[in-house]
């Protein structure tokens, strides 16, 4: 475990998967790829604390359009999508 600027502690993770045991839909899959730099990158994940705990959030980057994709940049350069 490392400390962020916010005193906040995790753990790194190798992944971090959308789908829920229970069936029901995880908004977070609604979330797509798209590569830091890229112009469909539109949002950011951060770590967030609230009364202690960390959560994962995303936050918009710029003014979003209605219909548009929500993406962020995964962090992983080797997945099969990016290699086409």
């Amino acid at each position: 475990m490392r400390k962020n600027t916010s005193n906040l502690k995790f753990i790194e993770f190798s992944s971090v998967d959308a789908t829920r045991l229970d069936g029901q839909l995880n908004k977070g899959r609604m979330v797509n790829d798209a590569p830091k730099g890229d112009p469909a990158c539109n949002c950011e994940m951060r770590i967030v604390g609230i009364e202690g705990r960390p959560y994962l959030c995303i936050f918009a980057k710029r003014n979003i359009e209605l219909g548009e994709e929500l993406r962020y940049d995964y962090g992983v350069d080797l997945l099969p999508w990016r290699q086409v």
